[in-house]
């Protein structure tokens, strides 16, 4: 019965997703809100009352909604079913019929089990039913009967169950409405079991297992299988834009009992099913879980709820912070009233369930200051569906007597030429100004005992008049008590009836004049003045408790002496600081003396001026505002440099200096006999200093202090470097690796040193020099005992100053130079020294340091010598090495091109190398090869062109670089021979050009750089043979014709001699070939015998001379041996054929 208490409770908390107080999800959005005010006069003019009305309608329109249920069906669900029909029929019945739509579908059953592998066990059940029990439809009636007709069995298909809803949703739901909310409702109270193959899969090969206590056919059932399909299909129906909900009803007495999935609930299968469940809700909090009754309900109202909207319907209200609500309430339809919540000046009223109709606020407020302006009365906004709208701010028009009503002093002053101001400057001492004083006795006036309006003025004034006036120009009628001594003002106001109410909202003035009293101390004055004014303020005293007005100043009129100081140069006038542009400029202290308005009453006045001893006074000259010369004998004291002049009185007065300036000009320069060391003191304390003063009865009144600067020379550091050949330069180029050079170092100091605390000298070399000798000298060539610290390490060269008297003074002008000896080590690589020429040298920049702070030199550098490439080729064959010329001995014989590049030291900044070799196409190339100068072989892929015969190889780079190639040799061996398809005329034609020819390219940056040219001589040769008479060889013999058989007896060529009797043959191959006549001259016989000859590439051309006879064979003669043997030989042969003749005939 617990179980279907749950699922009954369950299905009314779903209810409530569609009470008129959460289905917010059907409601539009208030439109038409209409914020009016009225304000009020009361009986005090100051504060005034205010009432609001806002009318609005409550909703307008409804949201549609489409209402889909999947219900589990499960035989689990047979004792419970009945409740679980009706909790949903009764959520069909809070639908809207002219709206909403409803859709209802379950699922249920199962085919048979599968075991591990898929394979089928039994099918003992009668197939999955996925049922629509009740169509889309606006009609209730038949949701309601579709609910009914729903009959529990069997397994839990929910996955089918899910994706049957959501296809029979998508056929029926027609076009897409962006007014409607579609809701999938998922009710079910076990695991998931059943496939959409429609099989239970298990984990074993059997349909029940043992769970330790009983037989299951759950225990081993393949849950996480079933579940995934659940949790794609509920990932299917989100992605549609649906909202998913799903209510997972955990009866855990059931579902761990022995027969079911027993031990294995708690430990994996109750929570990988939460977890399904929860991740398929729209959102992990609209997953509603428990299996207590009373906590499932509360979760699955706030579910349902955040699921419908994020916030509750509602209204909130702002008055404004100067207000007092003193009221609120609100009418609605059919005479519904209500009071909504007021917190300070805020107003909640809580929207959620209220009925449809046309609601009125009305809420009454009232101000608790003046206010001046129009200012802003009520404004808020309405929360509806999840969607804020404004309540437009109604404002109230400002209170024309709100001036009136604060109690409030304010106070001006007026002189003859400034009216109504805070702060008045008098013209003269005896100039008469008023004090306004305006009192507003402000709305609250009436709660006073006593009024006492005062004005308490400083001792030194005299108080001339007083009057106190109404806002209509009226004068009051109370008497003053006034204090001449002590000039203060006192008016006490009297009351009527009892009572100060008449003075509310009022306005009274008065107003004081006065003027400084005759007499009065000078020093007292300044005192004043030095504090900004006289002050006076004024009091309206309230009960004992005085308000005070605003603080008003009146200056007198005092001008102090004054002594200002400028110096002008060349360039600069008038200026605090002047910087010479050289050391014999003039330059004049111009010094102005401003006497003020009270020089009568001093008995000496005296103008005074004193020098540096480091200066010259030129010339002394004083003029007057007007620019007048004045007659003053000036005394000079060119010794302490001191500049006095003494003004005389007139009449025994110095009154005619009153408001006068005097300027005094006094031209100066540098003393020529001031040394640098001097100067350099002065340029430390940033120039040379001086004040002026004006002797006011001997009382010094001193100006400000101005500077001369003479010109300051900044330090400089220049470079040069010395070789054998160069001396000076700031690029040496040398000649050798081993040449030493030095660095020549100027350090000129300028003159800016007195202030100095640390002068180093130094110098960084290059890792790659070594470090020979070190010299300081002065600019006449003295040596300076110092000990400069070289740190061979790191290369660097320091020498740090001494001070003299405790200062660098004396180094002012002053220029040091530093010689030092190097030269590259010996142990520097040509891959170090690559890198150098790549950037054009090896740099050195020296540096002056001045407390740390460096003044670098310009750069100069040392070029080592530098190498450039260079390629040599050479040929290899059979019997000859690296020749520029082989001779080939035969078609076939193979030969090697050798080609040494020789990459020089400038590699380090180049983009790419290649090594580059273009044959000829009459060659096969068989082998290419790259090694260094150890004959170790180069990794590297040569790319060959068999088609063009070229041959490229591109080196690599090394840390990004090719400096690694500085001073190496790389030798590239290409193996290759003649063609086997080349022809005698293709061989024949580099015969003529005296071999076959080739040259390599070693590219730099595709800059080429190209070897000598080497040849192959192709093993070709010729007969030329002459057919001559036997007994006269000067009669040539025509018409001859030889066959040229090879080897193998196969013909290569015809000779046929011309009237001369000779015959050249082609272009024939190195080899041995026979001479074998054919046809004979006229009347000749032809030769009974080839003739053998040999070509070779010392017998290139064989010469043939053949003599012969008209009446026997005739024997050539082939430029051999001659033919003198094979006489004898005919000769023996025949005697000892005829002695065989004869012996055989005796016999017989």
């Amino acid at each position: 019965m617990k179980k279907n208490i749950s699922i009954f409770l369950t299905i009314l908390l779903f209810l409530q997703l569609f009470s008129p107080g959460l289905i917010s999800l059907a409601a539009s959005p208030v439109k038409n809100i209409e914020h009016k005010l009225q304000t009020k006069d009361t009986a005090s003019m100051c504060l005034r009352e205010h009432e609001g009305q806002i009318n609005f309608q409550w909703p307008l329109n409804k949201k549609k909604v489409d209402f889909v249920i999947v219900q589990d069906a499960s035989g689990s669900f047979k004792d419970s079913i009945g409740s679980v029909k009706s909790a949903l029929k009764k959520i069909v019945d809070q639908l809207d019929p002219q709206n909403d739509r409803v859709m209802v579908t379950s699922y249920q059953d199962y085919k048979g089990f599968k075991g591990i592998y898929g394979q089928l066990l039994n099918n003992s059940g009668p197939g999955v039913k996925t049922i629509l029990q009740s169509g889309l439809t606006h009609n209730l009636g038949t949701a309601k009967q579709g609910i009914d007709r729903i009959n529990p069995n069997s397994g839990t298909p929910t996955a089918s169950g899910l994706q049957f809803a959501l296809e029979q949703y998508e056929k029926q739901k027609g076009a897409d409405d962006p007014n409607r909310e579609t809701i999938f409702l998922l009710v079910t109270d076990g695991v998931a079991n059943v496939q959409t193959d429609g099989y239970i899969h298990k984990l074993s090969n059997q349909v029940s297992d043992w769970s330790g206590r009983a037989w299951s056919s759950e225990y081993a059932q393949d849950y996480k299988g079933a579940l995934g399909e659940v949790k794609e299909k509920g990932l299917s129906i989100k992605n549609k834009g649906y909202k998913l909900v799903t209510a997972f009803w955990e009866n855990k007495e059931t579902l761990a009992a022995a027969d079911q999935y027993y031990d294995k609930y708690d430990r994996e299968v109750g929570p990988y099913s939460r977890n399904i469940l929860e991740s398929m809700a729209t959102k992990p909090e609209w997953f509603v879980l428990s299996n207590n009754i009373e906590e499932f309900s509360k979760k699955l109202i706030e579910t349902v709820t955040q699921v419908t909207k994020k916030e509750k319907d509602k209204m909130i209200l702002d008055i404004y912070k100067n207000l007092q609500v003193d009221d609120v309430k609100v009418s609605g339809p059919n005479g519904m009233t209500t009071k909504p919540v007021m917190n300070n000046n805020q107003i909640t009223w809580d929207l959620e369930g209220q009925p449809e109709g046309n609601y009125t606020i009305t809420y009454k407020v009232k101000e608790t200051t003046p206010q001046l302006n129009e200012f802003n009365v009520a404004g808020g906004y309405f929360i509806s569906y999840d969607e804020k709208f404004e309540i437009p701010v109604v404002k109230a028009q400002g209170n024309p007597n709100a001036s009136n009503c604060s109690t409030d002093i304010t106070k001006k002053v007026s002189d003859s030429d400034e009216k109504l101001v805070e702060a008045a400057s008098l013209k003269a001492l005896d100039e008469k100004f008023t004090y306004d004083v305006n009192f507003n006795f402000g709305y609250d006036v009436a709660k006073n005992h006593e009024i006492v309006l005062q004005d308490d003025l400083e001792d030194i004034l005299d108080i001339l008049d007083t009057k106190l006036v109404n806002k209509n120009g009226d004068e009051v009628a109370v008497k003053p008590v006034i204090d001449k001594e002590k000039s203060s003002v006192v008016y006490k106001i009297p009351k009527k009836d009892g009572s100060y109410d008449y003075l509310a909202g009022q306005q009274y003035k008065l107003t004081i004049t006065a003027k400084i009293k005759p007499g009065t101390n000078i020093e007292i004055l300044k005192q004043f003045i030095s504090k900004g004014g006289i002050p006076n303020t004024a009091q309206m005293i309230l009960d004992d408790k005085p308000l005070e007005s605003n603080k008003v100043t009146v200056t007198p009129p005092i001008e102090e002496p004054k002594v200002k100081k400028t110096v002008s140069d060349q360039d600069e006038t008038d200026v605090e600081k002047a910087t010479l542009l050289d050391r014999k400029e003039k330059f004049t202290w111009n010094v102005k003396y401003e006497f003020g308005n009270t020089p009568s009453s001093y008995d000496s006045i005296i103008l005074q001026d004193d020098l540096e001893d480091i200066l010259d006074i030129v010339d002394v000259k004083v003029v007057n505002k007007k620019g007048e010369t004045i007659k003053v004998e000036p005394k000079i004291d060119q010794t302490s440099k001191k500049v006095t002049i003494e003004l005389p009185k007139k009449d025994g007065s110095y009154s005619y200096l009153t408001d006068e300036t005097y300027t005094m000009y006094i031209t100066s320069k540098v003393s020529e006999s001031a040394s640098d060391g001097e100067i350099a003191k002065y340029i430390a304390k940033d120039g040379i200093p001086n004040k002026a003063e004006l002797l006011l009865d001997h009382k010094p009144k001193v100006s400000n202090e101005v500077y001369v600067k003479p010109p300051t020379e900044k330090p400089k550091v220049n470079k040069t470097v010395s070789d054998q050949d160069e001396k000076e330069v700031e690029k040496a180029i040398l000649q050798g690796k081993n040449e030493e050079f030095t660095w020549n170092v100027d350090y000129k100091f300028g003159n800016d040193t007195a202030q100095l605390e640390k002068v180093v000298l130094q110098d960084d070399l290059e890792d790659i020099l070594d470090i020979l000798e070190v010299k300081l000298v002065n600019a006449q060539g003295k040596t300076i005992e110092v000990a400069p610290k070289i740190d061979e390490k790191s290369k660097r060269v320091m020498i740090e100053l001494p001070k003299k008297d405790d200062s660098y003074t004396y180094l002012a002008g002053q220029t040091y130079t530093m010689y030092i000896k190097s030269k590259i080590t010996d142990t520097a690589s040509n891959e170090e020294i690559a890198k150098y020429i790549a950037n054009g040298g090896i740099p050195n920049k020296a540096e002056l340091l001045f407390d740390n702070t460096p003044t670098a030199s310009n750069e100069a550098k040392v070029v080592p010598p530098t190498e450039k490439p260079k390629v040599n080729k050479t040929i290899s064959d059979q019997d000859e090495k690296e020749v520029e010329k082989a001779i080939l001995q035969g078609k076939d014989e193979e030969f090697t091109w050798n080609i040494d590049y020789k990459f020089g030291n400038d590699t380090a900044k180049l983009k790419k190398v290649v090594l580059q070799d273009d044959l000829e196409d009459i060659l096969d190339i068989l082998e290419v090869k790259l090694v260094d100068t150890q004959g170790k072989a180069i990794e590297v892929i040569p790319k060959i062109d068999e088609k063009t015969k070229q041959i490229v190889i591109e080196l690599p780079k090394k840390d990004d670089s090719y400096a690694y190639l500085a001073g190496q040799t790389y030798t590239m061996y290409i193996k290759s021979k003649i063609t086997n398809t080349a022809s005698i005329e293709e061989i024949t034609k580099y015969v003529a050009k005296g071999g076959i020819p080739n040259k390599a390219k070693l590219l730099f940056d595709n800059t080429p750089t190209t070897s000598n040219e080497a040849k192959v001589v192709p093993p070709i040769g010729k007969v030329e043979l002459e057919k001559v008479d036997a007994k006269n060889s000067d009669v040539k013999l025509e018409n001859a014709v030889f066959q040229i058989l090879d080897k193998d007896g196969k013909e290569v060529g015809i000779l046929t001699t011309d009237k001369n009797g000779k015959a050249i043959s082609g272009p024939l191959l190195f080899g041995t070939y026979k001479i074998k006549e054919i046809k004979a001259p006229n009347g000749y016989m032809l030769l009974r015998d080839p003739i053998e000859v040999e070509i070779t590439s010392k017998t290139p051309i064989q010469k043939i001379r053949v003599a012969n006879e008209k009446s026997d064979w005739n024997i050539p003669e082939t430029g051999g041996i001659g033919t003198t043997i094979f006489y004898v030989i005919g000769v023996t042969l025949m005697i000892i054929a005829t002695i065989v003749f004869f012996r055989k005939r005796k016999g017989y």
